[in-house]
């Protein structure tokens, strides 16, 4: 999964939420593809049509594209690289991602919890819609915290 995209000229730059693939590069130009891997090994692959670098790019699994639709074309092992940096900067864009979806579902829940809370000062009686939806409120934000403290990050 696409985690981050930089575009400079006919240069894209791309890093990936992926278990085997953490970045790439594409140069329109050239339609050159090199893609490096968690491992630092790094393949060039000439010729890619755009198409099929924008398939990679957008996939859900990297690995699954790679296998369907770029080892069609020759490719040129190069040097292996130090992927740590790579890796490090993956990891916080994660945890960026996770914190910033907790923040939007807490801010959710506590919004359905206020609504009810006005309703019932105002009321003194509880508005089933508005309780159905803090309900829904806390199943999405015990959901999403669950989620959270199962992912693990490298």
């Amino acid at each position: 999964m696409l985690l981050k995209k930089q575009e400079k000229d006919t240069v894209t730059n791309a890093i990936y939420a992926s278990s085997n693939v953490c970045a790439s590069t594409y140069d329109r130009t050239t339609k050159d593809l090199t893609i490096i891997f968690n491992n630092g090994g790094q393949y060039k692959y000439p010729n890619v049509s755009e198409t099929d670098y924008t398939r990679f790019e957008l996939a859900d699994s990297q690995g699954v594209v790679l296998n369907s639709h770029i080892k069609k074309y020759a490719f040129e092992k190069l040097d292996k690289v130090d992927p740590s940096a790579i890796l490090a900067e993956i990891t916080e864009l994660k945890d960026a991602e996770k914190k910033a979806k907790i923040t939007h579902y807490t801010k959710g829940l506590v919004a359905a919890i206020d609504a009810v809370s006005v309703y019932y000062q105002k009321t003194e009686s509880i508005d089933p819609a508005l309780y159905t939806k803090m309900k829904s409120a806390m199943e999405e934000y015990e959901k999403i915290t669950a989620y959270a403290a199962t992912v693990v990050t490298d």
